[in-house]
């Protein structure tokens, strides 16, 4: 389970935000079943089983807004305000902990604490759950139509959280007018089999989203290598590999893409995605995968890339009559990679020479 958690945080320093939030909620499903585990094992007849809500469950609906957000439109990467949600999750951590080191010190004992920290933390939790899907199902509507599966999870995940405020609204109710019926109906547990298995399922819907995205977009070096290329030319259309979808102007989806190529530079923005360009062809990102994929044999990085690269060595030629070596990685940047190492890479990979190497061949002409 933790080598998960690895594996996922690892994956989200390679995605783009919207997945970095989408990564981030299954960290936190597989941390709290994890840690439940834990519990379990180590400390079976601890008093802490009676009850002892995770500050981690408090997470899941702000998550979920976040990754709306992002899906609608509505922000792009993180801000100090966003901050401001998890406020509640973070001041709950602090004295979730502070009953948890008490609890294993005392070998399984749980300090008085645990009764306001469970009633207040279940209040929280219902208001969460209730508020933030509400706040979804606003989003959703603006959400483009294309991202069948990413808007078919939110509405599965925000149902779920709606449904989980209401089972334990209810709940308090009743607990309210009959008290012990916690006890003689055994509710505590069959809250906890209700819960463990909605997130089993967002979990499985997450890990789908995720899996389905790396085989839209692929990795690059699934395609061979083009020739480079030294300036900007008219695109040839190479012979298909396969047969188009029927009905798919797929010549008419590249035109699209290298009007916005050539005209607004959109390559330049560095945090440009291939969701993102898909939104301003108005096509499916699975149908602009294909078209850069069978028209262009490139994978959609080393399709953009290579403008980029473009871009650069034309701002090289412009301080070429100066005699002055500009700040190369200073043009890199204005192009649109953020990133050194990567910049070099592609540079080498296109031009066939250092970025050093082919300035100082320009500045000897």
């Amino acid at each position: 389970m933790m080598a998960l958690c690895l594996a996922i945080f690892v994956s989200v320093r390679k995605s783009d935000d919207r997945d970095d939030v989408l990564s981030l909620l299954l960290i936190a499903i597989l941390l709290h079943l994890s840690s439940t585990f834990i519990l379990n094992v180590f400390f079976p007849g601890s008093e802490i089983h009676k009850q002892f809500n995770t500050f981690i469950a408090l997470l899941y609906p702000v998550l979920l807004w976040c990754y709306t957000s992002r899906l609608a439109g509505f922000q792009k990467g993180w801000e100090r305000r966003d901050l401001l949600h998890f406020v509640p999750a973070g001041l709950t951590a602090i004295w979730y902990f502070i009953i948890a080191a008490y609890t294993i010190a005392h070998n399984g004992k749980t300090p008085a604490i645990i009764t306001p920290y469970n009633s207040i933390s279940g209040y929280i939790c219902i208001f969460l759950y209730a508020v933030y899907p509400l706040k979804c199902i606003k989003a959703l509507r603006i959400i483009p139509s294309f991202w069948t599966a990413e808007k078919r999870f939110v509405t599965f995940a925000l149902t779920s959280f709606l449904t989980l405020s209401a089972y334990s609204f209810l709940l308090l109710i009743l607990v309210r007018i009959y008290p012990s019926i916690w006890v003689d109906m055994n509710l505590h547990f069959w809250t906890r089999i209700i819960l463990y298995f909605l997130l089993l399922l967002i979990c499985g819907f997450a890990v789908f989203i995720k899996v389905h995205a790396l085989y839209i977009l692929q990795v690059d070096g699934n395609t061979q290598h083009s020739q480079p290329s030294n300036e900007f030319s008219s695109l040839p259309v190479p012979t298909i590999k396969k047969q188009p979808i029927s009905g798919i102007d797929y010549i008419g989806i590249v035109e699209k893409m290298e009007r916005l190529m050539v005209n607004e530079k959109v390559y330049t923005n560095s945090e440009l995605t291939l969701d993102e360009l898909a939104v301003m062809i108005a096509v499916s990102r699975h149908h602009l995968s294909e078209s850069i994929n069978q028209f262009i044999g490139k994978t959609f990085y080393q399709y953009i890339n290579e403008y980029r690269i473009n871009q650069v060595v034309v701002l090289m030629d412009k301080h070429k009559d100066s005699k002055v070596s500009p700040n190369i990685l200073s043009l890199a940047f204005e192009a649109g990679f953020h990133s050194k190492s990567s910049f070099n890479q592609y540079f080498k990979k296109v031009i066939g020479c250092t970025p050093s190497a082919y300035m100082r061949k320009m500045l000897e002409k």
